[in-house]
């Protein structure tokens, strides 16, 4: 039998960084979306300060909504170039949202933000609806 790909994907999302009020250098990523499985990248550029206005160090703006069945867990996340929440190398995707959380290194607690300047690489996959 012959395979055909009837839904490809490519394009832009804009990423922002909830639970601060930090403006972004660069909050354009990229994406490939292929049947319901999302690969997402961003690069912040560079971030001048950042102030956490309480909560977790979260990036917003994801280009699908994440499925929010339970096993749908999709934990696929490498930061790369962090030094605005220094304690996060890796992080998950929100299920039923739009959000990426950062998760502490070496642990399960959420990341927080803690640096005065820097810049933020993401890239992940996940699955859509």
């Amino acid at each position: 039998t012959s395979e055909v790909l009837d839904d490809y994907e490519e394009g832009t999302w804009t990423a922002s960084l909830n639970n601060t009020a930090e403006s972004l250098e660069n909050s354009s990523g990229h994406y490939v979306k292929v049947g319901s499985n999302v690969t997402v990248t961003w690069y912040s550029g560079g971030i001048d300060s950042i102030d956490s206005t309480g909560g977790s160090a979260q990036i917003g703006g994801l280009p699908f909504t994440v499925k929010s069945t339970s096993n749908s867990h999709s934990s696929l996340v490498t930061v790369a170039f962090n030094t605005v929440a220094s304690n996060a190398d890796g992080g998950y995707f929100g299920t039923g949202g739009t959000t990426i959380t950062l998760v502490q290194e070496g642990g399960t607690s959420n990341a927080t933000y803690g640096a005065a300047s820097g810049n933020l690489m993401v890239s992940g996959t996940y699955f859509t609806h």
